[in-house]
């Protein structure tokens, strides 16, 4: 047997005689990390676990909290967060959402905080917000509806925002109809360590959610075979899918480095989230037609942390667009109302797929005397369906394939009736 160099041998010799003294001293390496945690090589094996006043660094091998941990940089400190929250419609509830924000179980100066509005309506809102939280907030930056801005453009700018700031580590975007539940809901998705997650927002008692849990061949709408068990609590942890909205979490560095494009969410025919969810798609090497279900974007859903419910701009005063008929529980329409499309108020409605199976639309006025313009239009097929006449109806797919919009009304006021079947 061959001989071993003379330094390795010095070297097991030491490490006998070390291992001997450890030994009488009752003293044992710390090899699960309890007390120290060194990073480097070792960063994909830590997260951070948020406590209530301070940040810990949690191993995920041995699932030890280390006391010391040594690295390049201060690992205690919280990430900076830009907020994009977005105003595109009357929105009821606006003063609870802001107080939400405020009470938002992260450090204020770690938030810069960026606001489109949309609508004139809400500017009292918003400057009351600001007068009361100006100094809260790292920053805070507002755009009203006198930039005249698209919604594919704002939320453009928003993410610009953290995109050019290389300060900016995580870019958190928000709807103003999203009501979080869970104070630490930032918290819960930065630990998860994913380039974009967001969390499973649903409305009480229904199956609506803000995310598809697969796709169709031609990259629209198909119901996951897991997907109610998910939106009802059934089954809980995290998940990858192919579409999300209304809230999401994106790194900084995947802004920078992968997104870097700044019009992600202008795409013909889509709506700003669903051309968002295209190009991230395709921008990370997933296409469609090669995975139903790419792993781009992360759901999570965990228990008792996000009941988090989505609140339906279908309201009353002080926006009399829409109007509640209310439902029968013994029948199969859960949800009918009526909207009213008038101009300078809601002419039109953006693309969008209903919370339904199918969908029943009744004509309750008349083209041509009541009003001019309106109809439907569906995108997937390009086919547009005229205004029926007063008191005819027509039926459509609504979640499953019908991605559609409300045709501008020009003049006068257009009432429907819809009823939402098996949402």
């Amino acid at each position: 047997m061959e001989a071993l160099p003379r330094r390795q041998a010095k070297y097991i010799k030491e490490d006998v005689e070390e291992g001997r003294r450890r030994e009488s001293l009752n003293m044992s390496l710390d090899h699960k990390s309890q007390i120290f945690q060194n990073l480097n090589g070792a960063i994909d094996e830590v997260l951070l676990k948020f406590g209530t006043e301070r940040v810990r660094v949690r191993n995920t091998v041995y699932d030890t909290l280390p006391v010391v941990v040594h690295g390049n940089a201060n690992t205690k400190e919280y990430p900076t967060v830009m907020v994009g929250v977005f105003i595109e419609q009357p929105t009821p509830f606006l003063s609870q959402f802001f107080q939400r924000l405020v009470t938002l179980d992260y450090p204020k100066h770690k938030l810069n905080v960026f606001v489109h509005n949309n609508e004139v309506y809400h500017e009292r809102h918003i400057q009351k917000f600001w007068e009361e939280n100006k100094d809260v907030f790292k920053s805070f930056k507002v755009v009203g509806p006198e930039e005249n801005l698209s919604q594919g453009e704002a939320r453009n700018m928003g993410m610009g925002l953290c995109r050019k700031d290389p300060g900016c580590d995580y870019y958190l975007s928000m709807d103003a109809d999203v009501m979080l539940t869970h104070r630490q809901t930032l918290k819960i998705l930065i630990e998860q360590k994913q380039k974009i997650i967001g969390p499973l927002v649903t409305r009480h008692g229904k199956l609506w959610s803000n995310f598809w849990g697969a796709l169709s061949l031609d990259g629209y709408y198909a119901r996951s075979e897991d997907y109610i068990d998910i939106v009802q609590s059934k089954r809980v942890g995290v998940w990858n899918i192919p579409y999300m909205a209304h809230i999401y979490l994106i790194k900084g560095e995947v802004l920078r480095n992968e997104l870097k494009e700044r019009k992600h969410f202008v795409l013909e025919k889509l709506d700003p989230d669903m051309a968002l969810c295209k190009h991230a798609r395709e921008l990370t090497n997933h296409r469609e037609k090669d995975s139903p279900n790419p792993e781009t974007f992360y759901m999570l859903r965990v228990p008792k942390v996000f009941n988090s419910f989505y609140y339906s701009t279908l309201y009353k005063s002080p926006f009399p667009t829409v109007c509640d008929l209310g439902c029968s529980p013994q029948g199969y329409a859960l949800m009918n109302f009526v909207v009213k499309y008038t101009p300078g108020r809601q002419s039109y409605l953006r693309p969008h797929h209903d919370s339904s199976t199918f969908t029943i639309n009744v004509a309750l006025n008349s083209k041509g005397t009541d009003f001019q313009g309106g109809g439907c239009r569906f995108h997937r097929y390009n086919c547009s369906l005229d205004s029926p006449r007063k008191g005819w109806s027509f039926m459509h797919p609504g979640r499953l394939t019908h991605l559609h919009e409300g045709l501008p009304t020009t003049n006068g006021t257009r009432y429907i009736a819809i009823s939402f079947i098996d949402p």
